[in-house]
């Protein structure tokens, strides 16, 4: 049986302020650090018996928060994080590192919260395209 399970990334400290997506250097703040050591030990405790043996593949996008997230479980799990470009984060375009006070009242923001599947923010892509 394949199992696939998807984590994201631990806390940082922009976390519920500003617009990261794709923005450079956010990293995990020590919150985040203990929530992937956390889930770590967790995930590794609870699949201990079905990972005897078995094909374990990593996979971590580039940014440096889920590659900060990814190491503990990799360690916990004797495995390589590999890098899957295709595992970043949405393109934000020009939101990418604005405060949500910022972009309160903003039409587009507005109708790209209303609509994620159809919306694209400006310079950014949409939810459909991720996909």
């Amino acid at each position: 049986m394949r199992r696939v399970l998807f984590l994201r990334h631990g806390s940082h400290d922009r976390l519920g302020r500003i617009l990261c997506g794709r923005m450079p250097g956010v990293s995990l703040s020590e919150a985040g650090r203990a929530e992937a050591h956390a889930v770590a030990g967790a995930l590794a405790r609870r699949f201990a018996g079905e990972l005897a043996g078995a094909t374990v593949r990593l996979l971590s996008s580039p940014q440096p928060r889920t590659r900060e997230t990814a190491a503990p479980l990799a360690e916990a799990l004797g495995v390589g994080a590999e890098l899957a470009e295709e595992l970043d984060e949405i393109a934000f375009g020009d939101w990418t590192g604005k405060a949500f006070s910022e972009l309160d009242g903003d039409p587009a923001w507005t109708a790209w919260n209303a609509q994620r599947g159809a919306a694209r923010p400006p310079g950014g892509e949409s939810m459909a395209a991720v996909q």
